[in-house]
């Protein structure tokens, strides 16, 4: 058996501290190194040595793969850097704040021969991957629409969290959003020909409601509105994508469950019934038929509305994804030929691209402060 590959985490807030502890069921990895600058925050665990300074990391040669859990402004020095130290990177989400940044992280990967990917855990989740390959098989024809709405909590982020800090964090169009932008570009890749954007902010400091519109060369657009100002149990995530022949709308930022009312033919029902929990709720009198979509034919046979979803909860299944996206790593680094990435760092480019666009639009816009504080 091929012993594990040593894992170092630099940035031991609460998402380091998770993956820390969601890796430590792993048999292939093994988390033997720590860094975060604030010395309170290291673990204190048997077999693994921390420090303060993540540049300690790249003279141990025992360190096989190092996830960055840094403030998104400081991942290309850092990545760069491991791979030049001979590291493969494991790198949150969104994978820079520039394009410059973006292609330093690219031609370092490139001149080092290094394995990089980035941490987008769409790619992984189960009920997302039963969706795609739907998708590829044509049942739904070709994707037209998504309308992603996000309203997430601002309760464990207060006025100083670095979330709030463009600088830092980009903001949250690029530290949040590229989750569900690279979920499209998952579903249908496809090229961006335009971008724009809207924002509103709570007051000087706090960008708290953004919005970008997004159009592709294939016909689809994509509308992206996310919100943080809700109280911790009233969070919620609604993505509707309209296809050819159907509607499908899925619940919750980690997707567990959806719902679709679809025209199809028999070997695409087929194809649906193969999502997990899938379960025909109504079927419509229909007769064989050929439709038009978009101006494309079709022949189609049923007409139905069916719900489906995972059973595990929200946090197996997001859990279950950083464990795959981390794993899928490894194997790669180990075996590239026998094990495609499924988050390389080609994905990052559109993502950053459209996240850029829209912050530089929204925030070039004239922005009236409301009055409450």
């Amino acid at each position: 058996m091929m012993k594990p590959s040593n894992i170092a985490i630099i940035g031991y807030g609460g998402f380091g501290h998770f993956l820390h502890e969601t890796w430590s069921v792993l048999d292939e990895v093994a988390v033997t190194m720590v860094v975060d600058v604030d010395p309170s925050r290291l673990p204190s665990k048997p077999g693994v040595r921390t420090s303060t300074r993540w540049q300690d990391i790249l003279t141990d040669p025992s360190i096989d793969v190092v996830a960055i859990v840094t403030a998104p402004s400081t991942h290309a020095e850092i990545a760069v850097a491991c791979m030049e130290a001979g590291k493969h990177v494991f790198i949150e989400k969104p994978i820079a704040l520039t394009m410059d940044d973006y292609d330093r992280i690219l031609e370092a990967r490139d001149r080092t021969g290094m394995s990089a990917s980035i941490d987008h855990i769409m790619r992984f989740n189960p009920l997302l991957m039963s969706l795609k390959s739907v998708v590829d098989s044509g049942a739904l024809g070709k994707l037209r629409r998504a309308d992603i709405e996000n309203y997430a909590q601002d309760e464990t982020m207060g006025p100083s969290h670095w979330f709030w800090n463009i600088d830092l964090s980009g903001g949250i169009l690029l530290e949040h959003a590229v989750h569900f932008i690279d979920l499209i570009h998952y579903l249908q890749p496809s090229e961006v020909t335009g971008v724009t954007g809207m924002r509103q902010v709570r007051n000087n400091r706090l960008e708290d409601q953004v919005m970008a519109n997004v159009t592709y060369a294939d016909g689809v657009v994509a509308t992206h509105y996310h919100s943080f100002a809700r109280p911790t149990y009233f969070e919620r995530t609604s993505l509707r994508l309209s296809f050819d022949l159907a509607d499908i709308d899925l619940f919750g930022w980690v997707p567990l469950q959806g719902r679709i009312h679809a025209t199809t033919s028999s070997k695409g029902l087929q194809s649906l019934e193969r999502i997990p929990g899938f379960k025909l709720m109504k079927t419509y009198p229909f007769t064989d038929r050929m439709v038009h979509s978009a101006g494309l034919p079709y022949e189609v046979s049923h007409h139905l509305d069916a719900e489906f979803g995972l059973t595990e909860s929200k946090d197996e299944v997001y859990r279950s994804c950083v464990r795959d996206s981390l794993l899928n790593l490894v194997r790669h680094s180990r075996t590239p030929d026998a094990e495609v990435l499924n988050a390389p760092l080609e994905i990052g480019r559109s993502c950053l691209h459209i996240g850029l666009a829209a912050n530089s639009m929204a925030r070039s816009l004239p922005t009236a402060l409301p009055s409450q504080p």
